[in-house]
């Protein structure tokens, strides 16, 4: 927020504040002529430095049964999702190099939680869970990684990314009964894989972008693949906020009672500053 309103390319006149009250927060928004005021009026001089970073945060829900895929069909009955939409977030980050080439960096958290009696017997780090236990559990993959890009502007509109890089997977599964608790277990898995990806940026007009973005991620009997598909909105130089839908497909070698064959479908909003 403070980014935001430090900025220099926010709208003169439009100004926010909140105060805090005896049962919660105020929140009000003071507009003043200067909002109004045409945009050819003269500004104060101001050093604008070229804006190499850009921070993008990243806000959804996946709609695919991802842990029921992953073994709570076959582990679990009298099952249900605990988030029936399950909310995620992800950070993304790059530094541009010059010539359209530039470094990405990016952290995507996710979980899916639920809770089931037990329909198969399972073990969990040493700990035994029997058929009839009523349990508690949370399914995380976690992806770490970054890539480096060559672009490519194929027009004045269509710019073209293919990179390289590398992702570690953390897989991971707690468990416990879901009555008081007591008998917590947490198992991890990890994988490293390499990555190939092809991003397409379409500007259809000055403010708005369409983007597409393609990721496959590989290595022996493990892969991960990404497709992602959404639009932009350019508010100024410094900010853009959009809207995007992502698939994404996981097959890892399956390590005890993990299973690593599953998918998501997700609608994520984006907000993104430049710096």
């Amino acid at each position: 927020m403070n980014q935001y309103f430090v900025s220099p390319y926010r709208t003169e006149g439009v100004y926010i504040n909140a105060t805090p009250t005896a049962d919660g927060m105020a929140m009000g928004v003071t507009v003043t002529g200067e909002a109004f005021e045409s945009s050819s009026k003269p500004k104060k001089a101001q050093k604008i430095e070229k804006l190499k970073h850009r921070l993008e945060l990243g806000v959804g829900t996946n709609f695919a049964d991802s842990s029921a895929q992953a073994g709570a069909a076959e582990f679990l009955t009298q099952d249900e999702l605990i988030d029936e939409a399950q909310p995620f977030s992800y950070v993304n980050y790059q530094y541009q190099l010059g010539g359209g080439d530039f470094l990405e960096a990016e952290f995507l958290p996710s979980e899916t939680r639920r809770r089931g009696v037990v329909a198969k017997d399972f073990t969990v780090d040493g700990v035994d869970y029997r058929v009839g236990d009523e349990v508690l559990t949370a399914y995380r993959h976690w992806v770490l990684g970054g890539n480096v890009y060559k672009g490519l502007s194929l027009t004045d509109n269509l710019q073209f990314d293919v990179g390289l890089g590398l992702y570690v997977h953390m897989i991971g599964l707690d468990v416990d009964v879901d009555d008081g608790g007591g008998r917590y277990a947490n198992e991890e898995d990890w994988k490293a894989l390499p990555a190939g990806t092809a991003k397409l940026n379409w500007n259809m007009t000055q403010n708005f972008s369409l983007q597409t973005n393609v990721q496959y991620q590989g290595w022996e009997n493990d892969s991960y693949f990404l497709a992602e598909a959404g639009v932009r909105y350019q508010l100024n130089k410094a900010w853009d906020l959009g809207i995007k839908y992502a698939y994404t497909r996981t097959e890892l070698d399956q390590k005890d009672s993990f299973f690593y064959d599953y998918d998501s479908s997700s609608v994520v909003l984006t907000f993104a500053n430049r710096f």
